[in-house]
């Protein structure tokens, strides 16, 4: 998702591998920044162990608060949870953004288009039992539908997707099953059922 020769923030970096990944193979210039130096520190030794000093950049901060951004870096942002993401992006103008985000995706991919981004591309990764989406948003306009929001306007044009969307059906169907039958849930039940049905269309 990130072109060769590009200048690559990465919040919350844990301990760099992706950064000296893009240096060593991307010819990526990298800002591997984390909350202080505790966390920080992991990827500063993997650094130095790969002599890439030069093409990663160090920073001790809380989002990108002591991060000079220019609009063609690209920042990414992974292993957060989508408020988080949201309160460090605020604010914030880049050409792309790649996220990867812990939980509600529907908000992640509705608030970020909304501030001026379209998704260009999505993809569902599967390691050690767990599902990942990771998005990349790039600077511009397009119009979205609920369901685009919900699954991915492009994951959802992926039938290579389908153990995915068999895993969010069962989530769907466990929920529904254990959600009260009252007034209270009517609209919630109302949604999921829709969102089950498109899952059924989409497997």
């Amino acid at each position: 998702m990130i072109a060769p020769g590009s200048r690559v923030i990465d919040v919350g970096c844990d301990h760099g591998l992706m950064d000296i990944y893009l240096a060593m193979y991307q010819d990526c210039k990298c800002v591997a920044a984390d909350v202080n130096e505790k966390a920080l520190s992991s990827a500063v030794r993997n650094i130095k162990k790969y002599n890439l000093n030069d093409e990663i950049e160090t920073v001790i901060s809380y989002g990108l608060t002591e991060i000079s951004v220019n609009l063609t870096d690209v920042v990414v942002i992974a292993g957060m949870g989508t408020h988080t993401i949201m309160e460090i992006i605020k604010g914030v103008v880049v050409d792309t953004l790649i996220i990867q985000s812990n939980n509600d995706l529907e908000l992640l991919r509705f608030y970020i288009t909304h501030l001026g981004y379209y998704i260009d591309m999505e993809k569902v990764v599967y390691e050690r039992g767990q599902y990942y989406v990771i998005i990349r948003f790039y600077k511009g306009r397009l119009e979205y539908d609920d369901m685009d929001y919900i699954l991915g306007p492009i994951i959802r044009k992926d039938r290579s997707n389908r153990d995915y969307f068999l895993f969010l059906l069962r989530q769907y169907e466990f929920i529904l099953e254990h959600m009260p039958d009252n007034v209270v849930y009517a609209s919630k039940r109302e949604k999921f059922e829709i969102i089950k049905k498109e899952l059924n269309r989409l497997i």
